[in-house]
């Protein structure tokens, strides 16, 4: 149990980076956050939102809901529940991204 827990656990984090990488490269290339609701005008653009937000979706997801605790202040649970449902987000990013690298090594 205590493995499958680490390795739970590991591929919630290769998720994570990869969001993190993808949202921090789309800053950098827009000065702009990246958001649900932004509309690309081209194609390419529209393909490029589309994979800053699968794998970013989670960090975008996790800011959005720190901003409505904070600011208007929404209940613990909205919160708690996103945590989750990000969290479930960056393992499958993780899974995916894993399964990707061991088909290339």
């Amino acid at each position: 149990m205590y493995e499958s827990v680490m390795i739970y656990i590991y591929l919630v984090l290769i998720g994570l980076v990869a969001g993190g990488v993808t949202v921090s490269g789309y800053r950098l290339m827009t000065n702009h956050q990246p958001s649900f609701q932004t509309r690309p005008e081209t194609a390419l653009g529209a393909f490029g939102q589309v994979l800053v937000l699968v794998f970013g979706g989670p960090l975008v997801l996790m800011r959005n809901a720190i901003r409505g605790r904070l600011l208007e202040h929404r209940p613990m649970g909205f919160l708690l529940a996103t945590t989750v449902i990000a969290s479930l987000w960056c393992f499958f990013s993780g899974v995916f991204l894993a399964h990707l690298l061991s088909q290339f090594a």
